[in-house]
C-alpha cells in the first residue's frame, strides 16, 4: 500500500509543480516590461509612459486604443496599441527631430521612413510610429494647430500566444 502511495506520489508533485510553473511563466514580465504568454490589454499600455509621449506645447486632439487579439491558425493576431492624434505649431522637421531625440535616447532602434513619417522598434515586440495627417485625409482633426500628427504604440503578440 505505502509503494503505491510513493508510485503515485511523484507524478502528482510534478504535475501540480510544472502547472505553478506555467502559471507563474504566464505574468513573468518579457524585456519590455509585458507578460510573456499571455494577451496584454491596452488599458496596460497606456500606462506606459511611451503610449503618452508628446511634443512640447502640443495639443492632443484624440486618443483611442486597441485591444490585443490572439493568433489563431489561419491568421496573426492584432497588436495592442495606443493611438494619440496631436496639433502643434512647429514643422514635421521639428517634430520628427525631437521624437528621434526622445527614442534614441530610450533604446528605440530608427527603422527608416513609414508613410509619412517614421517608425522606430525596441525589442521584438514594440513599436512606435510617428505619420503626418494631411487636412485632406478623413482622419484630420481640424484644430487650430498648424501641423497635425499621430503617434502609435503598439505591442505586437507574440507568435506563441494562441
Amino acid at each position: 500500500m505505502r509503494s503505491l502511495a510513493v508510485k503515485y506520489a511523484v507524478p502528482i508533485w510534478a504535475a501540480l509543480l510544472i502547472a505553478g510553473l506555467l502559471a507563474a511563466y504566464q505574468f513573468m514580465p518579457g524585456p519590455d516590461g509585458y507578460p510573456l504568454l499571455r494577451l496584454v490589454a491596452a488599458s496596460e499600455l497606456k500606462s506606459h509612459p511611451d503610449s503618452h509621449l508628446s511634443y512640447p506645447d502640443s495639443t492632443r486632439l484624440v486618443t483611442y486604443s486597441e485591444e490585443m487579439t490572439p493568433n489563431n491558425i489561419v491568421e496573426p493576431g492584432n497588436p495592442a496599441s495606443v493611438t494619440t492624434v496631436l496639433g502643434a505649431d512647429s514643422s514635421p522637421a521639428d517634430i520628427t527631430a525631437w521624437y528621434q531625440s526622445q527614442l534614441g535616447s530610450s533604446g528605440w532602434s530608427d527603422q527608416g521612413p513609414f508613410g509619412t513619417g517614421r517608425w522606430w522598434k525596441r525589442g521584438f515586440r514594440e513599436t512606435f510610429q510617428l505619420g503626418f495627417v494631411p487636412t485632406d485625409n478623413f482622419e484630420y482633426v481640424k484644430s487650430d494647430r498648424s501641423t497635425e500628427f499621430t503617434v502609435i504604440y503598439e505591442l505586437s503578440v507574440p507568435w506563441y500566444v494562441l
